[in-house]
């Protein structure tokens, strides 16, 4: 599929690792408690492997039946909610530049973190209103970098997936939003797991988005105006 961004696009954060980082992981606790819950039914290194995945909705689905699943998720969820409420890390400038970007653009997120702690932490950094639409991930889709959730996300919100930018640190995240036929910068200003030796369009800071976006953008229209040549 050619990507062709030719009018107002609209441009799609991830959260974790991209526009916040938190000051402790809740993964550790969160592991001790789901092998409390399995009491030996799977192995740490099972549980390890089924946390690998983006959300923690996505491991709970694998690992516990469906009648087990909200108990586990309501307190996952608890220990999100104190993470978030903990301080966020930030990257310097994030609320400038995107206040510019809204301007020029429509922005949403689009996490694998549950609803409720990416809604409190999009609050407390003062950015909720910034953004037109916000998804978490509860679990009723695969996760990244399967595309599905992000695809019926676009289409619940009139977003077209041929005029949509994603913004990710991470290489599921690349690939999810390829695979769903939309653009993609890596962010790199936080995490190094994306750069220019395997991220077409990798961004080292933030303040320097907004030029990135317009690099892409100028991209897409340049090859799709020779593609008709």
């Amino acid at each position: 599929m050619q990507l062709t961004i030719d009018r107002r696009p609209t441009i799609i954060f991830d959260f974790d690792g991209t526009i916040a980082n938190w000051p402790y992981d809740v993964t550790p606790e969160v592991q001790q408690f789901l092998e409390q819950k399995l009491r030996g039914k799977k192995t740490s290194k099972e549980i390890s492997e089924a946390l690998s995945a983006p959300g923690f909705a996505s491991c709970i689905n694998h690992l516990f039946p469906e009648n087990r699943r909200k108990e586990v998720l309501t307190w996952i969820t608890a220990r999100s909610i104190a993470q978030v409420n903990s301080g966020v890390i930030s990257p310097p400038k994030l609320n400038s530049v995107l206040a510019s970007l809204k301007d020029s653009y429509d922005l949403a997120v689009f996490s694998a973190r549950d609803f409720a702690s990416l809604r409190i932490g999009l609050k407390n950094m003062k950015i909720e209103n910034l953004f037109e639409a916000i998804e978490g991930h509860d679990g009723t889709y695969l996760p990244k970098p399967n595309p599905t959730g992000f695809l019926e996300f676009l289409t619940k919100n009139n977003f077209d997936k041929g005029h949509v930018i994603y913004v990710g640190d991470k290489p599921d995240d690349m690939k999810m939003a390829y695979a769903a036929g939309a653009g993609f910068i890596g962010a790199s200003w936080m995490r190094k797991t994306l750069d220019s030796n395997n991220c077409k369009f990798a961004c080292h800071q933030i303040d320097h988005l907004p030029a990135a976006i317009s690099d892409l953008i100028r991209s897409t229209v340049c090859s799709q105006t020779v593609s008709q040549e």
